[in-house]
């Protein structure tokens, strides 16, 4: 997303709603090569204004519009029963989900609204994240990030497995005892640790607008902090030992 948002590659514009006022998300051609998506007919069409058909070469002014010109992603109107992506907006959102909090403190100019979008962000994410914890280990990867995400989200569903086994055994549990609370543990350290991941990074996305950069901060964030939910204290149990201790 970093590439794509370079030079405004990707931009939010205010628009006028029947019921109040919403952002579009934008892209220019690059922007969308960048993200590795196809324009449909409608984006292609927004892309090519007032460009020359047919192939015919284009002079220097009309080269510095085929650089600038847009096709919306996000629609402003996002009441339900609307489409609230184009079709071209679906492709990239499902080919990058982090591109939903992109530009989503647009709607306001206050710190109270910025730090309330923010928040919003970061509780969506974090159930949006503790869902796909479990189901993204399934799904086909499209693109660099998302294969090292579902990589990393194997790794850690077997390391974490691992750990809950031999806990399990030294608690004293045999037999299909260790089976039941190995499988318990493992899915709340999926479900928590998803959760905490994909909230931090919507919120990071949201807190910083440059495309990609909040993103990766959030990541990094959101590793840190699971690292310290799984860190043990002085007790022997970490914050996630507690968790766990609940669902038992």
């Amino acid at each position: 997303m970093y590439n794509a948002g370079k030079d405004g590659g990707l931009n939010t514009s205010q628009h006028r709603t029947s019921t109040g006022t919403g952002y579009r998300i934008n892209a220019t051609a690059h922007a969308l090569e960048q993200l590795g998506v196809k324009p449909d007919g409608r984006a292609r069409r927004d892309l090519n204004h007032r460009l020359p058909k047919n192939g015919k070469p284009l002079n220097a002014s009309q080269q510095a519009r085929a650089r600038t010109n847009q096709t919306p992603l996000r629609a402003a109107d996002q009441r339900p029963g609307r489409p609230g992506w184009t079709n071209t907006g679906q492709q990239a959102l499902n080919m990058h989900p982090e591109l939903r909090y992109f530009g989503a403190g647009s709607n306001t100019v206050t710190p109270v609204g910025a730090a309330k979008e923010i928040a919003k962000a970061g509780l969506d994410g974090a159930a949006k994240g503790a869902l796909d914890s479990f189901t993204d280990v399934f799904k086909k990867s499209t693109n660099t990030a998302s294969k090292i995400a579902k990589g990393a989200g194997v790794f850690g569903a077997g390391l974490s497995a691992y750990t809950n086994y031999v806990d399990a055994k030294e608690e004293g549990l045999s037999g299909w005892s260790v089976a039941g609370r190995v499988a318990k543990d493992t899915a709340v350290d999926l479900a928590v640790g998803g959760a905490v991941q994909a909230g931090i990074i919507a919120a990071a996305t949201v807190a910083i607008p440059i495309p990609g950069v909040g993103t990766a901060v959030g990541i990094v964030a959101g590793i840190g902090v699971n690292a310290l939910l799984n860190r043990k204290g002085k007790s022997g149990k970490s914050v996630m030992d507690r968790v766990k201790g609940w669902f038992r």
